[in-house]
């Protein structure tokens, strides 16, 4: 059975190639589609907030491990920093730009203005939604695991151990479990506009014996409409026994400490999208370690 692309970490590129946009099918308003792609391009890579507290996180892990590192709480904070090592080695915002970017056959985004001319081809945007699916696995995973962080944390509140230890790893998990939680919708939203879209492309092969060279007899690239929250709920399955969880496979997820308005949080962020996203440190990491495989951690708890 062919392995679905999104379950590997380096799955096969695409064919960089760039089209006139009069190869598009006709009976689709492109230019609507093309407004809500680059609002929502713009929101996906703008997840300033998220990465400074990912950056608290890590700090915090490395000033505590000695201390903290063998009990239970502290190894889900661990696995917690893991995963998001794995968000930012995927580099989804950089995925999404790179193929925003070939509409106007350029490689910066200060260039793509006015109209644009050119398209890329068909594997570009089945490339990108399923680079799209394993930044939702990774975050549905992360948010399941911020929620044993949390709760790991709050019974030790109650029994008056490790007092402010414990306060500060509660709120920067569920500010971390917040701003994934946003992050996912935003995901969604791009996917479920690519996904029928990407049908009016042309592709980039002549044949199709040449399609099937590129991606090899065990890799699955198609996208069928059902592909994320088929993906979504089979990994959920597969680490949490269940096929969906209050504030992981919903539409529209409740933070820990209640609801998130979604909207303020997005124009805070969008304010600060031009400062850059912080590094976060710490990113050499063993490579036998199955939560840099997504196909390791969708068949594991």
């Amino acid at each position: 059975m062919p392995t679905q692309a999104y379950t590997m970490r380096h799955p096969p590129l695409p064919p960089a190639l760039v089209m006139q946009r009069e190869r598009l099918k006709k009976g689709i308003d492109h230019d609507l589609r093309m407004k809500q792609i680059t609002r929502m391009q713009r929101s996906i890579r703008s997840r300033r907030l998220f990465w400074v507290d990912a950056q608290i996180l890590e700090r915090l892990v490395i000033k505590n491990s000695n201390a903290h590192r063998q009990s239970k709480r502290f190894r889900k904070v661990e696995m917690a920093r893991r995963l998001i090592h794995r968000l930012k080695e995927l580099d989804i915002g950089v995925v999404v730009c790179s193929m925003y970017a070939m509409f106007w056959d350029t490689h910066t985004l200060t260039k793509c203005e006015g109209p644009w001319n050119y398209i890329p081809s068909r594997e570009v945007l089945e490339y990108v939604m399923h680079r799209l699916t394993s930044a939702a696995l990774i975050l549905d995973k992360l948010r399941y695991t911020l929620q044993a962080v949390f709760a790991n944390h709050a019974e030790t509140v109650s029994l008056g151990h490790y007092l402010g230890h414990m306060v500060v790893f509660m709120a920067v998990s569920s500010r971390l479990y917040d701003h994934a939680g946003i992050w996912m919708i935003e995901i969604e939203r791009l996917f479920d506009t690519l996904q029928p879209w990407h049908t009016a492309f042309p592709s980039a092969f002549k044949k199709e014996v040449d399609r099937q060279q590129w991606e090899g007899s065990q890799v699955d690239q198609t996208c069928p409409p059902d592909l994320l929250r088929r993906a979504r709920t089979d990994a959920l399955l597969s680490w949490a026994g269940v096929s969906s969880l209050p504030g992981i496979l919903e539409s529209t997820p409740e933070s820990l400490s209640g609801p998130t308005d979604t909207r303020t949080d997005n124009k805070k962020e969008q304010k600060k999208e031009d400062q850059g996203m912080p590094s976060v440190p710490g990113l050499g990491m063993d490579e036998d370690d199955d939560l840099l495989d997504l196909g390791a951690v969708v068949a594991r708890t």
